[in-house]
């Protein structure tokens, strides 16, 4: 919700700083565009000399120097006729303009100045020639535009953009601006004009009250006042009353406009279009949608706030409903006060004037189990008679049930009520239902609930079973289960006698955040790595590699996958062939094309001892102790190669080697910077936590087995001694080579940063590490990323593809 600084009544001109100012989400989203272009343009005059002296077109530069000059000056005395045109009608309509153009053009006047210097001083690309500030007038005049944000004189501001425009091609045509300078002068003075919109606020473009109840009275709905309930930008809510009773009267104008597309975007992109319906892109598409679902409804026969009408006022959209006059079906609403909807105000478009549901409410607190049911199947009731109207409420919270005061039951908040609603929408409000229901009185009230006013079929309820999921639920309902067990009670009280049963949860969203962040973390690993090939004869490296140490490569790469086979085979619970136990880590490399590395094999191997008859909870814990032991004896080869490295026949000492112990320091130092943040330390917790209270019986159990702990131990010393194989056999394929303990020390470090990297397989982590460390200790850069090349070709690409034969075999004979 944008920032609120507090309510005004809009109509006359006003002072020059008026009260009342809203920020418009839209034009934050601007200032960041407009800030990014800027940013962009300044890195690449910066890091790419040449990449903005884009020429001028030759038919620009050949036009009559004499048109041109006459054109030229035209277009600035319209310019500065259209920016005084504004500026009187600033005057007549809102002072408050005058405030923010006038502070606009100033703050780009001295970025358009700073600019010119730094241009002339060589520091970024000129953006003309000395002498000629073009960029000056350029920006503050465009500037003085955007700032004054007077929609109503929208032929001012289109003459007064026009008539820049033109001044901006006779200056390039002219020779005193650049095109980068046109494009710098674009940025800085739609920026510096979106900047002051941010900083200062502007004023609502809402209609002033008595133009609302104008228009109402028009309409046959007669008012005396309107008090304010809720104002933001773009949307005000008043709540009113007639000869009738009470009203509640919603304004929705552009200023809200971007961030209701944006928001809605956002939904359709994240989640399935099943689970979110096609939502209206405007706040004034989700107040028709509004009016058309509360007529469906009532006349289905469901209690919803009644629609009065539906009313234009200018650019502004007026909903006028009779609300529900009752109380939250729920006693705890009321205690947490509607929290995540956003209003200060005690009532809504759901229930306004409740005064007297008061009485009914508290017989619910008080009355019997028998009572309480009943109400609650109603409620159950009239979300059957929506759902059979073919309507979705979406955003069922206990705010939005209400409870009458002649006992009957109401849905109120149908802001994002959706027409014509598929299964998948309409089984997400039985879920919400249910579990605000369970929330306040239990998980059996609320299912016995269900099952008396909704009447499910058994199919239905396992479907139900597989939506008991917080991201089902909305935000409100989320923070109410939170920490507590309330979707564990209602799945095991609709599972009944196949509660042991794991329902399949239903995947509700279309991308995760995860893979958002593996897209964004490969994209800038494959930037980062074409940058820098792009400064190594890649050719002519790849000419004098040595074949014979590449097929070494190949199988080193080979040798992990047996070093894994037996690390999880020496805890296995049951006698397993090795052979089948090796072939599922070698399908892990397939599966790690789409998976973190860590991930991807964790949940393969849990998969196989699944299908091997082993118990789902002794498979975790199998996995997590083999985990476990492989991140024991990692760091302990770390600790031993460290001390190794330095270690010399002159000079024994302690410590590790120089270059060695730089690379420990450096990611000792990445740790130390991400286990600062609080957010990773709960999420270290959470993670570690379950996993060590399941492992440590079995572990302990292990270290009493010498059998065991010996062959787990071969198997990660196998399994490491592959990978510094490999990594030594690139490095030697391309003439170079290091020390056996610094090469330890820097593919375990690598191997380390890349379990942690959300990008599948570490892609990008692994190979920066590698690079990294690689020249840390003195491998020259085009050595270092030929072999890296290499090493990740022999250990994560080439055995994708036998990783895929061995998880379709497997898969085809059920054991995965």
């Amino acid at each position: 919700m944008p920032w609120i600084l507090q309510p005004v009544e809009d109509g006359a001109p006003g002072s020059f700083w008026p009260p009342g100012r809203v920020r418009r989400p839209a034009d934050v989203g601007r200032l960041l565009w407009y800030a990014a272009g800027l940013i962009a343009l300044v890195l690449l005059s910066v890091l790419v000399p040449g990449a903005t002296d884009a020429v001028v077109p030759p038919g620009l530069r050949g036009l009559p120097r004499g048109v041109v000059a006459v054109t030229n000056a035209v277009a600035s005395l319209t310019a500065l006729a259209a920016l005084l045109g504004l500026a009187v009608a600033a005057v007549r309509r809102r002072r408050y303009a005058l405030s923010t153009a006038g502070l606009a053009g100033l703050l780009a006047a001295g970025l358009a100045v700073a600019a010119e210097a730094a241009g002339q001083a060589g520091w970024i690309t000129a953006l003309g020639p000395a002498g000629e500030p073009a960029v000056i007038p350029v920006a503050t005049g465009i500037a003085l535009v955007v700032g004054s944000d007077l929609a109503r004189s929208a032929r001012l501001t289109l003459l007064a953009l026009a008539a820049l425009a033109t001044m901006t091609g006779c200056a390039l045509a002219l020779g005193s601006l650049t095109v980068a300078g046109a494009v710098a002068a674009v940025l800085i003075g739609s920026g510096a004009g979106f900047g002051v919109r941010v900083a200062a606020g502007v004023v609502p473009a809402r209609p002033a009250e008595r133009e609302v109840r104008a228009v109402l009275a028009r309409a046959g709905v007669a008012v005396d006042a309107l008090r304010t309930l809720q104002v933001a930008a773009g949307r005000a809510r008043y709540a009113a009353s007639d000869a009738r009773g009470d009203l509640v009267v919603t304004v929705v104008d552009p200023d809200r406009r971007g961030v209701t597309v944006a928001r809605r975007l956002w939904r359709v992109l994240r989640f399935r279009t099943p689970a979110v319906g096609r939502p209206a892109l405007s706040l004034r598409g989700v107040l028709e949608r509004q009016a058309l679902v509360a007529g469906l409804a009532a006349s289905a026969g469901v209690r919803v706030p009644e629609v009065q009408a539906l009313l234009a006022a200018g650019p502004a959209l007026v909903l006028v409903e009779r609300p529900l006059g009752g109380m939250p079906l729920l006693p705890g609403a009321a205690g947490r006060g509607g929290a995540g909807q956003g209003g200060a105000d005690q009532g809504t478009a759901g229930q306004v004037g409740a005064g007297q549901g008061g009485i009914v409410q508290s017989g619910i607190a008080q009355g019997g189990v028998g009572r309480a049911e009943g109400v609650l199947g109603a409620a159950f009731g009239a979300l059957r008679r929506l759902h059979d109207a073919g309507i979705a409420h979406g955003a069922l919270t206990d705010r939005a049930v209400v409870l009458l005061p002649d006992g009957a039951v109401g849905l109120g908040e149908l802001q994002y009520a959706q027409p014509a609603a598929g299964e998948l929408q309409r089984d997400l409000d039985v879920v919400a239902l249910l579990v605000a229901v369970a929330a306040r009185e239990g998980a059996a009230p609320a299912v016995a609930a269900l099952r008396c006013g909704y009447a499910p079929r058994p199919a239905d309820e396992a479907r139900l079973v597989g939506l008991l999921q917080p991201l089902a639920l909305v935000r409100p309902l989320r923070r109410t289960v939170s920490g507590t067990s309330v979707l564990e009670d209602l799945r095991a009280g609709l599972s009944g006698p196949d509660r042991d049963r794991p329902a399949p949860t239903q995947r509700l969203e279309r991308v995760r955040l995860r893979t958002l962040f593996s897209v964004a973390g490969g994209t800038v690993a494959a930037i980062v790595l074409a940058t820098q090939l792009s400064e190594v004869p890649l050719g002519d490296a790849l000419r004098q590699a040595r074949p014979g140490w590449l097929a070494v490569a190949l199988l080193g790469s080979a040798l992990t996958y047996l070093g894994a086979g037996l690390a999880l085979a020496a805890f296995i619970p049951e006698r397993l062939p090795l052979v089948r136990t090796c072939l599922v880590q070698l399908a892990s490399s397939f599966v790690t094309l789409v998976t973190p590395p860590t991930v991807g094999h964790v949940g393969l191997n849990i998969r196989y001892l699944q299908r091997a008859g082993v118990p789902t909870a002794s498979a975790a814990a199998t996995v997590g102790v083999g985990q476990v032991v492989t991140v024991a004896g990692t760091l302990l080869l770390l600790v031993v190669a460290g001390w190794l490295s330095g270690v010399s026949p002159s000079q024994p000492s302690l410590l590790p080697s120089g270059n060695v112990l730089a690379v420990i320091l450096v990611a000792a130092g990445l740790l130390a910077v991400a286990l600062a943040v609080p957010r990773t330390r709960r999420a270290l917790r959470v993670r570690v936590e379950p996993l060590l209270r399941r492992t440590i019986p079995q572990l302990l159990a292990a270290v009493t087995d010498p059998r065991r702990l010996g062959t787990a131990l071969l198997g990660v010393v196998l399994q490491n001694a592959g990978y510094v194989v490999a990594l030594d056999a690139s490095l030697r394929a391309f003439g170079t080579s290091l020390d056996l303990p610094a090469l330890v020390v820097v593919y375990l470090v690598a191997s380390t940063v890349g379990s942690a990297a959300p990008t599948p397989g570490g892609l990008g982590a692994v190979e920066a590490a590698l690079v990294g460390g690689l020249t840390t200790t003195g491998v020259p850069l085009a050595a270092a990323l030929t072999a890296v090349l290499a090493f990740r070709a022999a250990t994560f690409w080439l055995p994708a593809p036998a990783g895929w034969i061995a998880f379709t075999a497997l898969q085809r004979r059920n054991r995965i």
